[in-house]
């Protein structure tokens, strides 16, 4: 890492720019958080704590790339190329735009982390945020409606057929029901309000 930061000056220096800031190789309670798979450790234990839907989406979504860097790829060997590849492979595999875009969204804040932390002096540049679709529009008929909930009472899950209900009755997600605190709810029990929280 020094040599290749040396060489790095140099081509600055020569090239008349600002010669490139040293990297620590950020060391946290003595631990190196150098690699992929300690900065994701890091990440994980330390964002999203009051999100627990939000987390293990985001725990599997780094699983993914882990798989794809390498646990132990150091964090300064990650540029706009192997960020770039990554993201090919998703599509690839037939994810969408929207998709991507919330993977970006934790990976991104890896690398913010790992700017923090002084593990390196800036984060790669990032690709642009993809075009999301419109999504589709799906309305349940009430003969839907009556055999889901029948189904429900058939198999004696009255849980279910109540949040099923709950779900019909607001058109809320299955995260933001789930995620629900009671302080998003009026004392009248009348009314509810979806708090909205970025990723």
């Amino acid at each position: 890492a020094g040599e290749r930061w040396e060489l790095e000056v140099r081509h600055a220096i020569k090239m008349g720019r600002p010669a490139p800031a040293a990297q620590t190789g950020g060391r946290v309670s003595g631990g190196r958080l150098s690699t992929f798979g300690k900065m994701r450790d890091y990440t994980l234990a330390n964002r999203w704590q009051d999100k627990d839907g939000w987390r293990s989406t985001a725990a599997r979504y780094l699983t993914g790339m882990t798989d794809h860097f390498g646990e132990n790829k150091p964090m300064s060997d990650i540029g706009k190329a192997e960020i770039d590849g990554l993201v090919a492979s998703w599509r690839d595999k037939g994810n969408t735009g929207a998709t991507i875009n919330r993977k970006l969204s934790v990976l991104s804040s890896v690398f913010k982390d790992a700017v923090d932390l002084d593990v390196i002096s800036k984060r790669p540049p990032w690709p642009k945020r993809l075009k999301e679709s419109e999504g589709k529009l799906r309305f349940v008929f009430p003969e839907e409606e009556r055999q889901i909930l029948a189904a429900c009472l058939y198999f004696e899950d009255r849980d279910l057929h109540d949040l099923i209900v709950f779900a019909l009755d607001t058109g809320a997600r299955f995260s933001e029901i789930t995620g629900a605190s009671w302080e998003w709810f009026y004392p009248e029990r009348t009314k509810w309000v979806i708090k909205v929280r970025k990723a």
